[in-house]
């Protein structure tokens, strides 16, 4: 019986290049960093991680400033921050709003935005805003450090 042998021959141009942007993609993908992001107004610089999961959990619902807060979050990004920040999964973060909302609590969950620009302009012109998402805004918004650290620090908790 005769044997079979195949040849190698190189992928099509196109898909070199697909895997190339893929490649080139990659890095800044997996960089991107949490950022906590607040209306212009708010009159701090820095935030714990604490007093995030506490607004997130719904257990504040106002701000240092005393305005009533206005939480927002990224969709994307809420599976990296929600056990960082609430100390939950997100199951059991979604059952947690469900009973604060028929409990009939006056606090509201997060609004879902499905990309950061969205967020970054909700905040922008919402008083007492204030999101997670994953990506950069414009000047628009307050950036904040959280528990005195920087997006881009070592020892940012946000990831």
């Amino acid at each position: 019986m005769p044997r079979m042998t195949l040849e190698r021959t190189a992928p099509p141009r196109w898909l070199q290049l697909g895997a190339l942007c893929v490649a080139l993609a990659m890095p800044a993908a997996l960089s991107a960093q949490l950022r906590v992001i607040a209306h212009p107004s708010y009159p701090e610089s820095d935030i714990s991680v604490r007093d995030l999961g506490r607004l997130y959990r719904g257990e504040y619902s106002a701000l240092v400033s005393g305005q009533r807060a206005v939480l927002a979050e990224q969709g994307p990004a809420r599976v990296r921050y929600v056990r960082t920040v609430t100390g939950m999964d997100d199951d059991q973060f979604r059952r947690h709003w469900i009973r604060i909302v028929f409990a009939g609590t006056p606090v509201q969950p997060p609004r879902g935005f499905s990309d950061a620009d969205a967020v970054c302009a909700f905040v922008a012109r919402t008083p007492g805003a204030m999101a997670i998402v994953d990506g950069r805004c414009d000047g628009s918004v307050k950036t904040l450090s959280v528990n005195g650290k920087s997006v881009g620090d070592a020892q940012y908790p946000l990831r």
